[in-house]
């Protein structure tokens, strides 16, 4: 698969926690840098003609853009790039939080959600998702000490991101007093490196991602270990991009796009490249 070079870039955000709160704005309509003879692999109707909106919700190595039209980082925004282009659509990235990104798909103010979204039953009665996946996932805890139970974590101060799919678990299982919660990914490994909170509680993308970037700091991240009792903490999930309720034919041609691009090692090579394991991420391999 090509990714699809843009004409007109914009610059990335400095920090890869910055998302913009409330409804996707209405930004002019981006100038297609299309081929006139594109033909679209796949062909379905969006808000806009010609144009993918994708409320997106920033995370490195997740995802990285800026308001606007303008070419993706991290694993979404390369993917979704690469969809788009075999699709024939300009891309027009709506940066916003967690809990914000799911209202506006939810509410059918973009066409899809980007930004590593798990797969659970409550989201798939808001919006549609996909009968495939492109990567696993699973909680991952990052702090000073190694963490691999959830036991381990009684006691200490876990920071999160307002919105993701297992703060209920997380707030079960060690108590809501002891879970805090943070508008941006961003934030919260700020105040686990300023020593306000114990550890953090992301996607083991982000963790894996933070400690590779930060080296000299001295953390440790990593996926918790299988445990029954708190299943919902430590199981793999499957990852997909979210579209609009009842929008079957976007769905269907995402579906067709992952299995496209797991086949020709597209994915594997994505999430390799951000310095992750792809027999983990891609396979599912503990």
């Amino acid at each position: 698969m090509k990714y699809l070079t843009r004409i007109t870039t914009f610059g990335l955000l400095a920090l890869s926690g910055i998302a913009l709160a409330g409804c996707a704005s209405s930004s002019p309509s981006p100038v297609s840098t299309i081929a006139a003879d594109c033909q679209p692999a796949w062909k379905f109707d969006t808000l806009t003609p010609g144009v993918l909106s994708v409320a997106a919700i920033n995370g490195m190595p997740k995802l990285l853009v800026s308001e606007g039209e303008g070419a993706g980082d991290g694993i979404d925004g390369k993917l979704i790039d690469d969809f788009a282009a075999e699709a024939c659509l300009t891309v027009e990235w709506h940066p916003l939080t967690g809990a914000a990104a799911l209202q506006n798909i939810q509410d059918g103010r973009v066409d899809m959600l980007g930004g590593v979204l798990i797969k659970t039953p409550p989201r798939a009665e808001v919006m549609n998702l996909t009968t495939g996946f492109y990567v696993h996932e699973a909680v991952g805890i990052t702090s000073k000490d190694e963490v691999k139970t959830v036991d381990q974590l009684q006691g200490k101060t876990v920071g999160v991101q307002a919105g993701a799919f297992f703060v209920p678990a997380l707030q079960a299982a060690i108590g809501a007093d002891n879970v805090k919660e943070y508008q941006t990914s961003d934030a919260t490994f700020k105040d686990l490196e300023a020593g306000r909170i114990d550890a953090v509680a992301a996607t083991s993308l982000e963790g894996n991602y933070y400690v590779s970037s930060h080296p000299d700091a001295g953390f440790k991240s990593g996926p918790l270990a299988d445990d029954p009792k708190y299943a919902d903490l430590t199981k793999l999930y499957d990852v997909t991009w979210g579209t609009r309720l009842g929008h079957d034919d976007v769905t269907s041609a995402v579906d067709s796009f992952y299995t496209q691009a797991r086949e020709d090692g597209t994915i594997a090579k994505v999430v390799e490249s951000f310095g992750l394991d792809s027999n983990f991420y891609v396979e599912g391999t503990r």
